[in-house]
């Protein structure tokens, strides 16, 4: 579980948008920020984010978003850019 402290951080995010990133089985709650940042090439399976101040779960190129819940986030649930597989989630 993640939740916040203090601040405007995401919950989860991949320094400079490094790609080939894996968040599993987890829930990011509360965050200022988006719940998930990751950039190209990367993988989430079973993530619960919810009531993240803009995006729920956000991806790059080419990256899997699977078995998912993005919901009650403050902007988009789950953003996906060119090339991303999503399957199984809302």
């Amino acid at each position: 579980v993640c939740a916040p402290s203090t601040g405007f951080a995401d919950g989860i995010e991949s320094a400079l948008g490094n790609g080939g990133v894996q968040v599993r089985d987890g829930t990011v709650r509360g965050m200022p920020g988006d719940g998930l940042s990751l950039g190209p090439q990367s993988r989430v399976a079973g993530v619960r984010a919810y009531s993240n101040g803009t995006r729920g779960i956000s991806v790059g190129d080419d990256s899997t978003v699977a078995d998912s819940i993005a919901c009650q986030n403050g902007g988009d649930g789950i953003v996906a850019a060119r090339g991303v597989s999503i399957s199984e989630s809302i």
